[in-house]
């Protein structure tokens, strides 16, 4: 008898097999399908924080600039040989007590290439020009309403070189843009104004001198000392308000100035009376030219440069020699740029020779030398001791100027905001976020 033949099977398990493939089919395909998304999403995300994190450098790079007192070419680059600082060129201030007048009509700024930033600084009523693509920024400028003294600055992001941060250049929307925004206040670096023409902390004795104040808000003040006071030798040449005896333009033994030369042995406190923090705390700031490694004369060379630069604030760490050669008209200084210099070693003046600004000597003792013009005023931590012919014209116009305009930029706290701005119409405000 023939076996019979074994009827074939499998037919169940093809169809399930083919059922899984189809689902294992269906779930590549969502999990391809959601790892796009995620590419797409994570490109998007990578391309807005670049676009933020653009916007935000544009503040960083705005505040640094404005606190960099040095001229600036169309590049932002230092060049002694050009008018204007970044400040001067876009926060001009008409006068001491004006209102910031901010620049509207351009907009600096930079983009990133591969060998660093490109930026740009134009004048008002140029355009700036722009090569790459990287991710740029461009910032802007605007009056605060209600604080005539306070500056807002938005800068605008860019994941590459966008119309929305770089209108009227032709260059097509960028994939992602983010606008960053705080508002800015000067902290003034003299907080407090002298209020003579001569203020020591120690005793003063001169000889030959001439002090002059006739500004009827410091009652015509010529000397404010802290110890002794005395004329003796050639005496000096004294000038106060018409009217007024000279003896009423003199104090002696000024019992504040006293202990604030005594507090200690650094002078920290006398001179934080004046500037509102220590000598460190000054010569570390953003907006002051920090001159140390030098000789007393090679200092005042080394400040002359600086201030040809641009600078007008200055920390000199050790010795100095002031004298006028090489100063644009002889003059240390001017009216409309003083000098605010505070010498942390011994300080002697070489010559004769005009000059402006508030000076400030740290040093124990100060013997001045040479025969200074000095329109503001002058001030010793220590006691002042010399024979000169030099004269000292008490200025609240400089003095004034100074204080409206040497010190840092600084954020006010709680004014910082970041929003989007309009990816059709750069020309739109963007839109921040309380």
């Amino acid at each position: 008898m023939k076996p019979g033949r074994t009827p074939q099977q499998g037919a169940a398990a093809l169809a399930v097999v083919m059922i899984l493939l189809l689902a294992m089919t269906i779930l590549a395909a969502f999990e391809n399908r959601s790892l796009l998304f995620e590419q797409r999403s994570s490109a998007n995300q990578y391309r807005s924080t670049i676009a933020a994190e653009t916007a935000e450098a544009g503040l960083e790079w705005a505040q640094a600039l404005l606190n960099d007192g040095r001229r600036l070419d169309a590049y932002c680059l230092p060049a002694a040989d050009q008018p204007t600082s970044f400040r001067e060129r876009y926060v001009p201030k008409s006068a001491p007590d004006a209102a910031i007048a901010p620049v509207t009509t351009v907009r600096p700024g930079c983009s990133l290439g591969a060998t660093g930033l490109s930026c740009h600084c134009p004048d008002a009523g140029s355009s700036a020009e722009w090569n790459g693509n990287g991710p740029s920024f461009t910032v802007e400028f605007a009056a605060v309403s209600g604080d005539p003294q306070a500056l807002r600055i938005t800068a605008r992001g860019c994941s590459s070189r966008g119309s929305q941060c770089v209108p009227d250049t032709g260059s097509a929307i960028a994939d992602a843009a983010a606008a960053a925004q705080a508002i800015f206040k000067l902290r003034p670096a003299l907080r407090t104004i002298p209020v003579a023409a001569l203020t020591t902390g120690g005793s003063t004795a001169l000889d030959g001198w001439q002090l002059a104040n006739t500004d009827h808000a410091t009652h015509g003040l010529l000397i404010d000392a802290g110890g002794t006071l005395t004329l003796g030798g050639t005496p000096p040449l004294l000038s106060t308000l018409p009217g007024s005896p000279v003896e009423n333009a003199l104090i002696e033994g000024d019992e504040a100035l006293a202990r604030l030369a005594a507090a200690d042995a650094s002078g920290s406190a006398f001179f934080a009376a004046l500037f509102g923090g220590t000598p460190a705390q000054f010569a570390a700031a953003p907006a002051t030219r920090r001159i140390a490694g030098c000789t007393a004369v090679s200092c005042g060379a080394a400040l002359r440069t600086a201030y040809a630069e641009g600078d007008t604030s200055f920390f000199v760490d050790g010795d100095l020699q002031l004298d006028a050669a090489g100063w644009p008209g002889a003059t240390v200084g001017s009216a409309d740029r003083p000098l605010l210099l505070v010498v942390g070693g011994a300080l002697r003046f070489n010559g004769s020779f005009p000059a402006h600004g508030l000076i400030y000597a740290a040093d124990s003792s100060f013997d001045p030398g040479g025969a200074i013009d000095l329109h503001g005023a002058l001030v010793a931590r220590g006691g002042l001791s010399g024979s000169s012919n030099g004269r000292v014209s008490y200025s609240p116009a400089v003095l004034q100027r100074l204080r409206s305009a040497a010190g840092p930029w600084v954020r006010v706290p709680g004014s910082w905001r970041d929003g989007r701005c309009a990816a059709t119409d750069p020309a739109q405000p963007c839109d921040f976020l309380p």
